[in-house]
């Protein structure tokens, strides 16, 4: 082929983007040597432009001497016109001629020929190749312009693919970096930053390195926001571009263990909101151009969308989680308010006989006469109605309705003495006891019944594992004062509990003892004790083998000064009391009705509201008023709290002469009108002491 025909076939065929890379490439010195040879010439070099630097791309010959060096007018060449045609005359080295045409944006290319000195140059010839060599470029620029875009199309369309594959953060930004290094061919390293709203610092999440097959998890500094490339793209929202850190003031010199001359930062952007950086760096100077810019930005746009789309996915399947947990609460909470229906029904069927029978035993103890054996009998039947009332008490407590009666309680001696009540059982079954009390009086407005019965429960539960583990240990009972909470631990050396018992810790009849050991109801009754003192009872996570039980309490630094012994003063009975007694339970009407006829007291006995309001007007009219009204609630025709009603209305002055009894204070109306009227009341079956201690109140 000759010469014309290989330099045209040349340049038909240049495919460049303009980058001195790609032109050595495409054409080299073959090119050169056609040029060469078509124009006569003896010498040529071909130099690129750009960056504010000067490259030798190809020479002919090689290392020829004046040629190969750059040269003043290729400066000024590349400073001016992009689209250059010169040819001078040199006394020593004869003809030269220039052409200059532009490359890539910010680059040219410049052709040096020389001949000997008077050779003639056909200038319209030399002008020729000048235009088709800026046309060749420019049509390969276009060509790879099309191209670039249809591999950036392809490339973002598979980053995107990518980034949607995962919803998991930590998988998603290390894939991220790992693609984004990838992409970029230049790129020595890629590393995504996460602005931790909390501190207000970009923390590195990830970084991935083509010199590493495996690069580590980044542990570098945080970031401050405004500082260095990521900390300023994070700030102003926009891509720095720095390409060569040695001489920019926005890079942020650290101590590294990669050599970094140039980088690309591009902010990720959710919904106007900046949220991290991505960067890329290079060893290279100036590896980063305009459309490194611009494709940095789209993949950081796609890596912002994934990470917020893997935000919400984490937050929705939290939100799911906490209404799987809620409607396992509500499910839960419909079977204890079924549970609490059938309660109400049972116990007011239960305690009523239960009041009558206790009553009646005790009336019998009481006798004057009896032989021994029928005292005992009498003895054994009471103690027995006590049970069966302790367990209708505790099924009340466990339905969450019981009433409490709070007062000032010091903690610290309500251990004390729960500890004192099971020592001896402790002792025979070789468990030690380590009171570590708090040295202050741990004041706290509860009902300390009720609050022995979970420590005692806590402490039985603590003496069941260790016999059954070990055949004894060690429980330790803490108290301390943290702010406004006292807080007591209950811990024991047994096995502990399997995940199973923790899970179902304080559910209902959920029970880790053997059958006929346990009812499942001990947990869940302190449950609802604490809770109803605003306090919260949980198992404590620890490494130590054994349980560690935690009950926090509202301290009441009020207290502080609490008695630490409150003597029951015995009230002398008041004689010639007139008592208007409104019960339907003929058994129960009688026991009370004996009672007060013991406290030397005149009794009226009716059997719903209505009749009560009949003798209640005619010993208004008579003159002759009755100094306490005992009901009970649960009536037919008039119910107790309909007789209050009408007692509030039309006998102001008997409102707090009137005594309540009830075996039903679980039901939703009982309850309500217990809680909102705040009068006395007695829960059926109840000891005789308290009915005698409540008539005295009653009439004081």
């Amino acid at each position: 082929m000759n010469p014309t025909r290989q330099l045209l076939a040349t340049i038909g065929t240049l495919r460049t983007m303009g980058a001195k890379s790609d032109w050595t490439a495409t054409f080299g010195n073959g090119f050169l040597v056609a040029m060469m040879q078509e124009m006569n010439a003896v010498r040529g070099a071909i130099h690129w432009l750009g960056q504010g630097q000067i490259e030798l791309l190809a020479e002919c010959p090689v290392e020829a001497a004046t040629l190969s060096q750059p040269e003043p007018e290729l400066i000024r060449l590349h400073n001016t016109d992009l689209c250059t045609q010169a040819l001078v005359e040199d006394a020593e080295d004869g003809t030269k001629a220039v052409l200059a045409w532009p490359g890539a944006p910010g680059e040219q290319f410049v052709l040096q020929m020389a001949w000997p000195r008077g050779t003639h140059v056909d200038q319209d010839r030399l002008s020729l190749w000048r235009a088709l060599l800026a046309c060749a470029v420019e049509n390969g620029q276009l060509a790879a312009a099309r191209d670039r875009e249809m591999r950036h199309n392809e490339l973002i369309f598979r980053v995107s693919q990518a980034f949607m594959s995962t919803v998991n953060l930590r998988e998603l930004v290390d894939l991220i970096v790992a693609l984004v290094a990838d992409t970029f061919k230049r790129a020595d390293n890629c590393i995504l930053h996460l602005l931790d709203t909390d501190s207000d610092l970009l923390v590195a999440m990830s970084v991935s390195s083509k010199a590493l097959a495996t690069p580590p998890r980044s542990d570098a500094t945080p970031l401050r926001t405004g500082v260095g490339a990521a900390g300023l793209a994070l700030l102003t929202g926009q891509i720095v571009n720095i390409g060569d850190v040695s001489k920019d003031d926005r890079f942020l010199a650290r101590p590294h263990s990669r050599r970094i001359a140039s980088l690309l930062t591009a902010p990720l952007v959710v919904r106007t909101q900046t949220i991290g950086t991505l960067t890329v760096d290079s060893s290279e100077p100036y590896a980063f151009d305009e459309e490194d810019e611009r494709l940095l930005l789209t993949l950081a746009s796609l890596a912002a969308t994934a990470i917020d789309n893997a935000d919400l996915v984490k937050n929705l399947q939290q939100s799911l989680n906490e209404l799987r947990d809620t409607q396992a609460q509500l499910l839960q909470s419909e079977k204890l308010s079924a549970l609490g229906q059938l309660i109400s029904g049972i116990t007011h069927e239960i305690n009523n006989p239960l009041a009558a029978i206790s009553g009646y035993a005790q009336l019998l103890r009481m006798s004057d006469g009896l032989d021994p054996q029928t005292r005992q009998d009498a003895t054994r039947i009471y103690e027995q109605a006590q049970r069966a009332a302790r367990i209708v008490r505790n099924l009340l407590t466990f339905a969450r309705e019981h009433r409490s009666m709070q007062r000032p309680t010091d903690v610290n001696r309500l251990l004390q003495q729960s500890v004192e009540v099971i020592a001896y059982q402790l002792r025979v079954e070789g468990i030690a006891v380590d009171l570590k009390l708090a040295p202050e009086t741990l004041g706290v407005m509860g009902d300390p019944y009720q609050l022995q019965q979970v420590f005692l429960n806590l402490m039985a539960n603590a003496r069941d594992a260790m016999v059954q583990a070990h055949g004894g240990g060690r429980l330790t009972v803490h108290t301390e004062l943290d702010g406004a909470t006292v807080r007591i631990r209950i811990v024991d050396t047994g096995p502990g509990l399997t995940p199973e018992a923790k899970q179902h810790l304080f559910e209902p009849f959920f029970t880790t003892k053997e059958v006929g050991k346990g009812t499942g109801l001990g947990l869940a009754i302190c449950f609802g004790i604490i809770s109803a003192h605003a306090g919260r009872i949980y198992l404590a996570d620890t490494d130590r083998p054994g349980a560690e039980f935690v009950v926090e309490l509202p301290h009441a630094p009020q207290l502080s000064q609490i008695a630490q012994d409150e003597e029951l003063t015995e009230m002398t009975g008041l004689t010639n009391r007139l008592v208007l007694l409104v019960e339907d339970e003929e058994p129960v009407a009688r026991i009370v009705q004996r009672v007060l006829s013991r406290e030397g007291h005149r009794t009226v006995v009716t059997h719903d509201g209505q009749e009560a309001l009949n003798y209640l007007r005619r010993a208004r009219e008579g003159q002759i008023p009755f100094d306490l009204i005992i009901s009970d609630i649960r009536m037919p025709n008039m119910d107790g709290v309909e007789l209050y009603d009408v007692i509030l209305n039309e006998y102001p002055d008997m409102r707090e002469n009137v005594l309540f009894m009830t075996g039903d204070s679980i039901s939703p109306t009982t309850r309500a009108f217990l809680d909102e009227q705040g009068v006395p009341v007695l829960i059926k079956p109840f000891d005789l002491e308290e009915l005698r201690q409540a008539i005295n109140d009653g009439l004081s």
